[in-house]
């Protein structure tokens, strides 16, 4: 009201926190029939609710069945009002994160791949660099070359995760290092010349 004249006192009215709260209507709000359906969504453990949590008279009521029931109302009103709805609205809020985890949950780390061995040499498939072949001398487990069979084109719009594209097989082959990957592409790799070919 200091800043702008056309408020006055009646302002308070309307300015509460119950109606802070279900004005937040939007998926995963805080108004009352989006926590009651974030709930349900995270009803595998039984939790069924009953009856439409509303506000009446300055509390939340929400009943949970069916067995044990448990009926709760909050009252909005001042500092102990809202430490007593704050734990309801803490649990709505982890049901609700618990609800997105699948959707937005990161792809399984990739397999380890078996590495082969030919004259004495180790060839491996290290996750830690995608697309990266290593050899590595058996005899003196010092590494010989590394050389990168493939790129990946990545969106930096995207999720990163979900764009990597690793190594899934590696095999000996008339002189050739055979490589696999996820996109069940396969490149050759001469271990002479290390000329890389992609098959068709």
């Amino acid at each position: 009201m200091r800043f702008l004249e056309d408020f006055g006192d009646d302002i308070l009215d309307d300015v509460t926190v119950e109606n802070s709260v279900a004005a937040r209507g939007s998926f995963g709000g805080t108004a009352p029939q989006q926590v009651v359906e974030q709930l349900q969504c995270a009803s595998d453990d039984g939790l069924i609710l009953t009856g439409a949590p509303l506000f009446t008279e300055n509390k939340f009521w929400v009943k949970i069945g069916p067995s044990p029931v448990w009926e709760q109302n909050f009252n909005l009103r001042g500092r102990t009002g809202m430490k007593r709805i704050l734990p309801f609205l803490i649990f709505a809020l982890t049901a609700f994160v618990l609800v997105l985890t699948p959707v937005v949950a990161k792809r399984a780390a990739p397999k380890p791949v078996a590495p082969v061995v030919a004259n004495a040499v180790e060839y491996s498939a290290p996750h830690e660099q995608m697309g990266f072949v290593v050899a590595t001398d058996t005899t003196k487990r010092k590494e010989l070359w590394r050389e990168q069979i493939y790129t990946v084109r990545i969106d930096p719009d995207l999720e990163r995760d979900v764009q990597d594209v690793f190594i899934t097989s590696l095999a000996i082959e008339r002189g050739s290092l055979v490589v696999t990957n996820e996109r069940q592409e396969i490149f050759d790799l001469d271990l002479a010349t290390r000329k890389i070919t992609k098959r068709k």
